[in-house]
């Protein structure tokens, strides 16, 4: 049975909406966080449908025009991701169903 989000258990999900390649190893992506609010300088390591492992980093996000320094569980934004795996990351569809990033570095 899956947790509900922000249960405490320190997994991040985040789910992709839209992926903008920015150049230089970076992806800009609109993300909704599903689980555990996640901080700036947090990487990731899992990204669902693929079986090799992602080195991300989240390096920046924008609410409304302002940048923070976490995105909050059930917030929708734009985030930018640097760093190897970023060519695999592709938006969620009706095909592929939902296409998450995960990991376990939640604000502690």
């Amino acid at each position: 049975m899956t947790e509900p989000p922000g249960d405490g258990d320190g997994t991040v999900e985040l789910q992709i909406h839209d992926v903008r390649e920015t150049g230089s190893g970076q992806v800009t992506v609109t993300v909704r966080c599903l689980r555990e609010p996640v901080r700036l300088n947090t990487g990731s390591t899992r990204l669902s449908g693929c079986a090799q492992a992602l080195d991300l980093k989240l390096t920046k996000v924008v609410v409304y025009g302002c940048a923070l320094p976490e995105l909050g569980t059930a917030i929708t934004a734009p985030v930018t991701l640097r760093a190897k795996g970023v060519q695999r990351l592709r938006p969620s569809t009706q095909d592929t169903g939902y296409r998450v990033v995960q990991d376990t570095n939640a604000v502690p």
